[in-house]
């Protein structure tokens, strides 16, 4: 196996392993639960946040990308 060292990025997924554990534990401290809680809605609102997350991330790097 080899490693694409030109599109290897440990430090913006380290970056956003922080902003996702640091928005976690904000959770817990300010309202006293986990996040992901029970419930159908909760993990539905999860699941689209995360899929426009993807999106507007997909888009900003295509935009700056193709400027380049």
């Amino acid at each position: 196996m080899t490693v694409d060292w030109g599109h290897f990025t440990p430090w913006i997924s380290l970056a956003g392993g922080l902003l996702i554990g640091a928005a976690a534990a904000m959770l817990v401290l300010l309202n006293g639960r986990v996040s992901f809680g029970s419930g159908q809605d909760k993990a539905a609102v999860f699941v689209a946040a995360v899929l426009l997350g993807m999106l507007v991330y997909t888009i900003r790097t295509r935009r700056t990308r193709a400027a380049a």
